[in-house]
C-alpha cells in the first residue's frame, strides 16, 4: 500500500468547495462499506499482512484498528466543527 499525500490532493480537488451535503453522503457510504468489511473479515482475515510504504509490515486487523481509530477522530472533530459559531461571511443575520 503506497502512502499519498491527501492534503495535497484535497487542495488541489478544492475539497473545502465541495457541498456539504456531498461530502456527508460520501463519508456515510465509505464507512458503512469499512464497516461491512470489517465484520466480515476482521477475524476472518485479520491474520493477512500487506507492506505498507510508510510503517512496514501490517495485518488486516491492525489496518482496521487505525481505520475505526481514524474516523472516530474525524466524528470528534465534526462535533466539535458543529458547535463553533459559523466563521462565514455570509452568515445570515438574525432577522
Amino acid at each position: 500500500m503506497w502512502v499519498f499525500d491527501q492534503d495535497a490532493w484535497a487542495k488541489v480537488l478544492d475539497y473545502t468547495q465541495a457541498p456539504l451535503e456531498l461530502s456527508c453522503r460520501i463519508y456515510e457510504a465509505v464507512r458503512a462499506g469499512v464497516i461491512y468489511q470489517a465484520r466480515v473479515h476482521y477475524k476472518k482475515s485479520g491474520h493477512l499482512e500487506f507492506v505498507h510504504s510508510e510503517t512496514g509490515i501490517r495485518t488486516l486487523k491492525e489496518e482496521f484498528d487505525k481505520v475505526a481509530w481514524h474516523n472516530e477522530h474525524h466524528l470528534e472533530q465534526i462535533e466539535i466543527a458543529l458547535t463553533q459559531p459559523d466563521p462565514s461571511p455570509h452568515r445570515a443575520s438574525g432577522s
